[in-house]
């Protein structure tokens, strides 16, 4: 039973929406039914049990349950299923109704359909009216918006009681048709970016897009004056099909400027683009790509692009202070860590705050105290279990050749037997890595035994994908003077 779509749809719920939607089953108007509520009450008892533990919990065993819902009635499979699916009925049209009642489009829409079926016209003129000015004072610009405007007015344009031949009418069918082509411009231009990005991140092949290139060079001729979405995704399309840096800056440019204008999904979007690429095309940029990285994601922290209703996923965070600490801003990446780990879920602050931590204890080059943070932390996370196995590994190596007795070869040992027993990452990405243990050793070794770094310098300069290559290249020349 801990397993079905009623007790997901029950997980998905705040405690005030689980209370309210008790509220809500025992309202005579919804549901007459007394076992429902008796399920549900039994369900709200063991709520915290539940949570805490999904898969394990056996007083949610259907037998059991059963029992407490229908007293002494004899269990059938078949009833069990009724009651849980009659439950499950209403859950949904308690969503459907408290989302229909927090979105004012979707209530609003719901009101001009129905006037528009009983033939109340001047409500129907009413309500589309209202709903065409709120789409007009939204400061977001979307093709959403564009299209719902397009619909409205298509819906009065076309009703019975207008009369679509009178010329006053004219200027509302280009209206019209102004609305549904901006939308689909917007719309046609994001995705072709995204499969562009595709192509551009994974290699991936696509058959030609239909009416692209017609549509791209006809764009080409307009001016987009006062069309900064249009030109945005144009650019951005632009940029991932011919790689032209100067696009990267008229992108950011854009972005950087009508900010409120676009909405907190597309900001996303672009900037993880431009993350992408200050990397990749990093000697083209005309700054420091570590800066201009730091300088991309420090404006989505600042402008709360990365967060989800006031949280900011540990993902967002992690990479914030990775590129601050590339860019050597430590004072900043401080202030950072006090202002937004108590932004992350409760379950990640820890883990989190310690990845943070070490970034920054790395940079500062306290190599002991990022040992002493990481092995105070138990880490759950496959890809943080990774990092602090990589970060206590440098900087038993950073210490080993300060002279400092640290176990660096037991540590490479350690890591060596995880990544062979752990089926979580892919081949590729255990190839890197223990192609960084081997690097590893082999630096410890030549520095032991006071060799010169050259030879592992050139192999190090002829690999491709390697984790940590830039400190690796950093140690062996250090060893080639």
């Amino acid at each position: 039973m801990t397993n079905s779509k009623l007790i997901a749809l029950i997980f998905s719920l705040s405690p005030l929406e689980f209370k309210e939607f008790g509220r809500y089953l025992k309202t005579p108007f919804f549901n007459r039914d007394k076992k429902v509520i008796a399920l549900y009450n039994f369900i709200r008892k063991q709520e915290s049990n539940i949570k805490s533990d999904r898969h394990r919990v056996k007083k949610f065993e259907k037998e059991l349950v059963f029992k407490k819902v229908f007293s002494n009635e004899t269990y059938t499979p078949r009833k069990m299923r009724d009651i849980m699916s009659d439950l499950t009925l209403h859950l949904e049209d308690y969503i459907v109704w408290k989302l229909t009642k927090e979105k004012s489009y979707e209530r609003q829409q719901h009101l001009i359909n129905y006037t528009k079926e009983k033939n109340l016209e001047k409500f129907l003129f009413q309500y589309s009216n209202e709903e065409l000015k709120k789409i007009d004072a939204e400061p977001i610009i979307s093709a959403e918006n564009h299209y719902k405007k397009f619909t409205l007015l298509k819906d009065l344009f076309y009703h019975s009681s207008n009369l679509k031949l009178k010329t006053s009418n004219k200027d509302s069918l280009l209206e019209i048709m102004e609305q549904l082509d901006i939308s689909y411009l917007i719309s046609k231009l994001y995705y072709a970016g995204t499969i562009y990005n595709r192509k551009f991140l994974m290699n991936e092949t696509f058959d030609s897009i239909f009416l692209l290139e017609s549509i791209t060079k006809e764009i080409h001729n307009l001016s987009l004056k006062g069309q900064e979405k249009i030109e945005l995704y144009f650019k951005n399309f632009i940029l991932l099909k011919t790689n032209e840096i100067k696009y990267y800056y008229e992108v950011k440019s854009i972005l950087f400027r009508k900010a409120n204008e676009i909405s907190r999904k597309e900001q996303q979007t672009i900037l993880s683009l431009l993350y992408n690429l200050s990397y990749i095309r990093r000697k083209e940029l005309k700054t420091d790509y570590k800066e201009e990285g730091f300088t991309l994601l420090k404006f989505g922290i600042e402008n709360g692009v990365f967060e989800e209703n006031g949280i900011l996923p540990q993902q967002y965070y992690t990479i914030t202070v990775y590129a601050a600490c590339q860019a050597k801003n430590y004072a900043w990446v401080k202030t950072f860590i006090d202002q937004y780990t108590d932004k992350l879920q409760s379950k990640f602050k820890e883990s989190a705050r310690g990845i943070a931590l070490a970034y920054l204890y790395f940079g500062l080059k306290q190599f002991e105290d990022v040992i002493g943070v990481l092995t105070t932390i138990s880490f759950e996370d496959l890809s943080y279990k990774v990092r602090t196995k990589c970060f206590i590994i440098r900087s038993y190596y950073e210490l080993f050749i300060k002279g400092k007795d640290y176990p660096i070869y037991n540590a490479c040992e350690a890591f060596r037997i995880f990544l062979r027993r752990e089926n979580s990452y892919s081949d590729s990405l255990k190839k890197e890595y223990n192609l960084f243990i081997i690097y590893v050793k082999r630096l410890s070794k030549t520095y032991e035994e006071k060799g010169n770094g050259m030879d592992i310098l050139e192999a190090l300069q002829k690999e491709g994908n390697l984790s940590f290559k830039d400190w690796l290249i950093e140690k062996a020349e250090e060893l080639s003077i």
